[in-house]
């Protein structure tokens, strides 16, 4: 490669946001930490029962994974073209919350209402049907609560809020290893709770985060009286129903196969705790310096005129090549 080439290189990759990449890799970095500390706990249960319930919030997530595609990852566009323009911002933030909300809200009540009827249909060893139900109707609240967060985290990533990236990331960091610990933990002071220690210790944190997020949203915007109180308009979500409905149906399909083929089959082999860790460590260690990267040229995209794309995504690709060798 000539010298020129290089430097051009060299340039490109300059132009990446690498303060918010290393912020978002934090997110994913220490969550990660704190989620094999969590599996180190339920493996020092006395027995693998833990294991076995646990990952048998799984298929839940895949269902949630469909309406998060559909909801939140269309929202860097949506509003990050208007990202600029507060009126629009604050009333796509309103009525966008209220609809992320309803939808999980109501999504979540039919799970928790036909919990014993999906655990039987996915095949979970019939000994652990009452504990597995308990078990994700309580994560069933701590999920409602993160959808609230999963969409104000939006905002902090849009805007640049390095600071409230790195004061959830850490609050939630040791919020869960300091809850598994009393929860969950061994040690003679725990309240040795189990797996459900993990759904009291998320319902914990999440509701800690949204009321975090919520404040700090409040501050970055100080929306008056007025801007609240002004009546909102849903026709930017014919939009958001466009683009995400697309995103939805695609995540569909893959997680409805992979949810009947894989999970239940681990299910039927008695496999499904084993399967979970080790899914655990491919998805969380090894895709660790590409989650961020996803985040960025979502940022990136949804903050550019159509026009001026073009090239723009060069470095990206650069990075990603990296990355991947």
């Amino acid at each position: 490669m000539s010298g020129s080439r290089l430097f051009s290189v060299f340039q490109d990759l300059k132009t990446i946001p690498w303060k918010l990449y290393i912020s978002l890799l934090l997110t994913n970095v220490l969550p990660t930490i704190y989620i094999t500390v969590r599996i180190y706990f339920l493996g020092d249960l006395p027995t693998d029962w833990g294991f076995n319930i646990a990952s048998q919030l799984v298929w839940i997530s895949l269902v949630l994974e469909v309406v998060q595609e559909g909801l939140i990852l269309p929202l860097f566009y949506i509003i990050g073209k208007t990202a600029q323009n507060r009126e629009q911002t604050i009333n796509k933030v309103k009525t966008g919350l209220i609809i992320t909300i309803g939808i999980h809200a109501l999504i979540l009540a039919v799970i928790g209402i036909f919990t014993p009827f999906f655990v039987k249909a996915m095949a979970q060893d019939i000994a652990l049907l009452n504990a597995t139900v308990v078990y994700i109707r309580l994560e069933l609240i701590a999920l409602l609560l993160q959808s609230v967060y999963r969409f104000l985290f939006i905002l902090f990533i849009l805007y640049d809020r390095r600071t409230t990236i790195y004061l959830l990331l850490l609050v939630q960091m040791v919020g869960t290893v300091l809850l598994d610990t009393f929860f969950i933990s061994s040690f003679s002071f725990s309240l040795n709770l189990g797996v459900n220690g993990v759904a009291y210790s998320n319902i914990l944190i999440y509701s800690l985060l949204a009321g975090m997020s919520i404040f700090r949203m409040i501050q970055v915007f100080k929306p008056t009286k007025h801007e609240l109180r002004k009546k909102s308009t849903f026709t930017w979500m014919k939009e958001w129903g466009r683009v995400g409905g697309y995103s939805a149906v695609d995540s569909f399909i893959r997680n409805l196969f992979y949810m009947l083929f894989v999970i239940r089959m681990m299910n039927v082999i008695a496999e499904q705790g084993t399967y979970w860790v080790a899914n655990g460590f491919i998805w969380s260690w090894l895709m660790l310096p590409v989650y961020p990267l996803t985040d960025i040229i979502k940022q990136k995209i949804a903050t550019t005129l159509p026009e001026k794309l073009r090239g723009i995504l060069n470095p990206y690709y650069l990075l990603s090549t990296f990355l991947i060798i």
